[in-house]
């Protein structure tokens, strides 16, 4: 992906930010550590308008800044991506709790899907919310959680409440992603002020009365952006991942014969496929950017998981190219696959779902 169309600023926050993840090595995959160095940085601020503190960045340059970051390390880009979008989202309330939100510019706000058994009351000006949401990203560092429940009415609605408010228990953890870390959040009983409620479907679906439009969601409907803020960190993960495993195969020596690894035809020939595979998703990714938000969301759903799809499998095939060496948790091509299949597993990537959802369109069938 070409990166000269980002500000400076932003370039300016990313060099740095490389460099100190690449300086963690072995601790690339400690969420405290990788949360330290995120802490330091803007980035997570990329979606902000500057007078809020942040970097006035759009939808655009959060995909390639989350590539640039993704080539280093994966956790760090998925956590980046996931507090920017959360930031952006935090734009659309009224701007009473905005100025709560940016009393801090790099207050983190993690976000949660629904909650499994919420109870909701109304009291006054307030409602009274226990519920549980599990395998929550990044509520670890949050100040501020956005938080899925529904009324008792069954309005679907989006809570944001204040980190300490609720329970969390101990960091959990995929087979990748191992410096982002999960954990369940547990309400009981917390009582949220209703300005600080908004029907799901006007967060998500429209730009709210009284909402700062950012540049970076430039059409109403903020669900295809959230949908598809972490294409960058899937492309990028896996360029990363080749990147490392031509630098180690161009200097490594077959242990029996004592050939060079390069000279290998079938070695040669599996990384001139994986290029090409990255190749196509990096041109998919580029064209998908510009039509986010459009009324292509069915077919950008399957060019999703198709792009997921072949940054899997092709870090899969140069794993299996390097055999046992493959296999070891030092080997820096397996992060990267434990990574991308963390990052592949979850929903908005889901292959069949939106494959079938594509098909259906093609065929001219209803889609349900």
């Amino acid at each position: 992906m070409s990166n000269d169309v980002m500000s400076e600023p932003i370039l300016s926050a990313l060099s740095p930010l490389c460099s100190e993840l690449a300086a963690l090595e072995v601790a690339q995959d400690d969420p405290q550590q990788l949360a330290s160095v995120l802490k330091r940085s803007p980035i997570t601020c990329l979606l902000l308008p500057a007078e809020a503190g942040g970097l006035g960045g759009n939808w655009s340059d959060l995909i390639r800044a989350a590539n640039i970051v993704a080539r280093t390390n994966g956790s760090a880009a998925w956590l980046m991506s996931h507090y920017a979008v959360n930031a952006a989202l935090v734009e659309r309330f009224p701007e009473s709790v905005r100025q709560e939100i940016w009393v801090s510019p790099t207050a983190w706000v993690a976000q949660a899907g629904p909650a499994e058994m919420p109870v909701c009351r109304s009291e006054a000006d307030r409602l009274i919310v226990s519920g549980e949401w599990r395998l929550v990203t990044g509520a670890a560092h949050a100040s501020w959680v956005l938080l899925q429940a529904s009324l008792a009415d069954a309005e679907d609605v989006v809570l944001l409440v204040a980190r300490q408010s609720v329970e969390a228990t101990d960091l959990d953890y995929l087979g990748g992603l191992r410096g982002v870390g999960f954990q369940n959040l547990i309400a009981r009983e917390i009582e949220v002020p209703v300005s600080h409620v908004i029907p799901r479907e006007t967060l998500f679906s429209a730009v709210p009365e009284g909402a700062a439009v950012a540049a970076c969601l430039p059409s109403g409907s903020a669900e295809p952006y959230r949908l598809n803020a972490q294409l960058g960190s899937v492309l990028g993960c896996a360029e990363g991942g080749y990147e490392e495993y031509r630098q180690i195969t161009s200097q490594s020596v077959g242990g029996v014969a004592g050939n060079k690894v390069a000279d290998l035809t079938q070695v040669q020939s599996r990384l001139g496929h994986t290029r090409t595979d990255l190749k196509t998703a990096s041109l998919l990714v580029t064209d998908m950017i510009d039509r986010v938000g459009s009324d292509d969301a069915g077919v950008i759903a399957g060019e999703r998981s198709h792009v997921a799809r072949l940054c899997l499998d092709a870090i899969a095939r140069l794993v299996r190219q390097m055999g046992a060496r493959g296999l070891f948790d030092t080997n820096p091509l397996q992060r990267r696959y434990r990574d991308l299949r963390a990052m592949v597993a979850h929903d908005e990537f889901h292959w069949r779902r939106n494959m079938v959802g594509l098909g259906r369109l093609e065929l001219g069938v209803d889609v349900e």
